[in-house]
């Protein structure tokens, strides 16, 4: 379920849906995470990252692309995204660790894979960073994404949330 929380009480909120308006549960054993905004400032080497690249672009040598959005997140149990298959170069998403940046260039050692993948940077290229949160990061006028089960009375009961800022008062991709 995804969509504008619209109320937030002690633990569930509601959400504004593209079809009607929708309750979602949550305990202290929801995982909560949110995306909040970054700058370029705030990619280190070391940093686990998520590189999306412009659309239509088509990488170059060595998987390299243009940036259209970086996204900083945790490391988990000590490494960045485990488990994710080695970057091949094609047109997808680069995830792994910042090798160096500086105000044009990303190097990611990509996840799963030892050749370095390069990222220009363009002063259009977005920032976000992605962290665990909780329950108190729960607001009106957040966006969010939640997962779970619907029980008898039709309430999502969450496992876990995702939130992110509003546009305008709009979520981005929430009516699909």
């Amino acid at each position: 379920m995804a969509g504008l929380i619209t109320s937030v009480s002690a633990n569930s909120f509601v959400v504004n849906q593209k079809n009607g308006a929708a309750t979602v549960g949550f305990s202290t054993t929801t995982k909560i995470s949110q995306t909040t905004p970054a700058a370029l400032t705030d990619v280190t080497p070391g940093s686990c990252v998520s590189v999306r690249p412009e659309r239509g672009s088509s990488p170059g040598a060595n998987g390299a692309v243009t940036a259209a959005a970086v996204q900083i997140s945790s490391a988990k149990n000590g490494a960045c995204f485990a488990n994710v298959r080695e970057f091949t170069g094609a047109a997808g998403v680069l995830r792994g660790t910042v090798n160096s940046v500086d105000a044009t260039t990303l190097v990611v050692a990509p996840a799963g894979g030892a050749t370095p993948a390069t990222a220009a940077l363009t002063t259009t290229t977005s920032y976000a960073r992605h962290a665990p949160t909780d329950a108190q990061a729960i607001a009106q006028g957040e966006c969010v994404t939640a997962r779970g089960t619907t029980d008898g009375n039709g309430t999502l009961q969450a496992d876990t949330i995702a939130l992110r800022p509003a546009v305008n008062g709009k979520c981005q991709g929430a009516n699909r």
